[in-house]
């Protein structure tokens, strides 16, 4: 197995889409320039295991998450749970249907 960056991209654009971070937004809070994320999401440029540590602590995923796609991720899950707390709790809110 080796590491493919063009993958590493797609599953660090989609760990970011995720959290809801704009490129710019995350790559400011890596301390990266906005070019910077864009090479990594395209998998044009190389990333080093510091800022690795730091992607995996803001997106909430772990590192073998980004680095081997492992589907298995408990912070991932854990985020996921949340968001089907939080739309469960707005479909309680909805009125019910009066017919």
């Amino acid at each position: 197995m080796h590491f493919n960056q063009v993958e590493f991209g797609c599953r660090l654009k989609q760990a970011r889409k995720e959290c809801g971070f704009t490129q710019e937004q995350l790559a400011e809070k890596l301390n990266i320039t906005p070019e910077h994320m864009g090479r990594l999401e395209l998998g044009r440029r190389g990333v080093s295991i510091d800022l690795l540590i730091d992607m995996s602590n803001i997106l909430h995923v772990s590192l073998d998450y980004l680095i081997k796609g492992t589907v298995h991720d408990p912070f991932r899950m854990k985020r996921m749970i949340k968001q089907i707390h939080n739309i469960l709790d707005q479909i309680e809110e909805l009125p019910e249907n009066q017919t």
